[in-house]
């Protein structure tokens, strides 16, 4: 056989062989492919099961967000009041109290203390001067103690009066209402 025969089988052969070459390099582009996406669901799929389990637990979540929130809100005054608003509903809250506790209430004033830019949690300051007997400041206190969002004593001076009948006390207290701070 001459070479000028072969030649044909040689070109379909060629061709055959580059057909095949690159079948073959598709196959490995193609099986490389899947491979990548298999470990990147590999690496996925924990990811997804945990926020599969979380979507589960949704309404459980909310139920105890609610609570929680509902607890806050027994402590804590909600920022959207505004401070002034706040400050006016404690030092009102405080002045109802004591003066129900026949505690005689003379003067009480407002103190917003701007927080940090930085804080989650902002104080507003009552000071209240009164005039009681012991057992009448005693009763005072405790209906504080009922107030919601909570009111916390900061502090409390008593100066006996200088009348020797009458056993009652002046009195100076400090009272903090705290409050979340909402930043923009």
């Amino acid at each position: 056989m001459s070479i000028l025969r072969l030649r044909p089988w040689i070109a379909v052969g060629s061709v055959l062989l580059l057909v095949l070459i690159l079948l073959t390099a598709a196959i490995g582009v193609l099986l490389h492919t899947q491979h990548r996406y298999e470990r990147a669901l590999a690496d996925i799929k924990p990811r997804y099961a945990r926020l599969a389990g979380l979507a589960g637990s949704e309404p459980e979540i909310n139920k105890t967000l609610t609570a929680q929130q509902a607890e806050l809100g027994k402590l804590v005054y909600d920022a959207a009041a505004g401070v002034d608003r706040i400050g006016a509903d404690v030092q009102q809250k405080i002045r109802g109290a004591l003066s129900a506790a026949n505690v005689n209430v003379t003067g009480s004033q407002v103190f917003a203390n701007k927080p940090d830019d930085k804080a989650t949690m902002g104080t507003v300051t009552v000071s209240v001067n009164a005039l009681a007997s012991l057992s009448a400041l005693q009763a005072g206190l405790r209906s504080l103690d009922a107030i919601r969002p909570r009111i916390y004593l900061a502090d409390m001076q008593l100066v006996p009066t200088r009348q020797p009948d009458a056993q009652q006390v002046q009195i100076e207290m400090h009272f903090n209402a705290v409050y979340l701070v909402s930043h923009p």
